[in-house]
């Protein structure tokens, strides 16, 4: 399927599949572990980590407005 992808122009992909695919070097591959993203979520929300900077400024908002 990639090389379908790349032969019709694709200059990206992103793969979700466990499988690792050889791509050539002008084509940018992001590959998504998506257990590992989940893991981490879950971790995150059970421990009440916030990673994101953009929510980590307006938390103190929140929690003033939460109380």
């Amino acid at each position: 399927m990639a090389n379908t992808m790349v032969k019709a122009g694709i200059k990206g992909i992103a793969n979700f599949s466990p499988v690792s695919i050889c791509l050539p070097d002008n084509i940018s591959l992001s590959q998504i572990n998506v257990t590992t993203c989940l893991s981490q979520l879950s971790y995150n929300l059970s421990s009440g980590r916030v990673e994101d900077e953009a929510y980590t400024s307006l938390e103190p908002r929140l929690r003033h407005a939460q109380g």
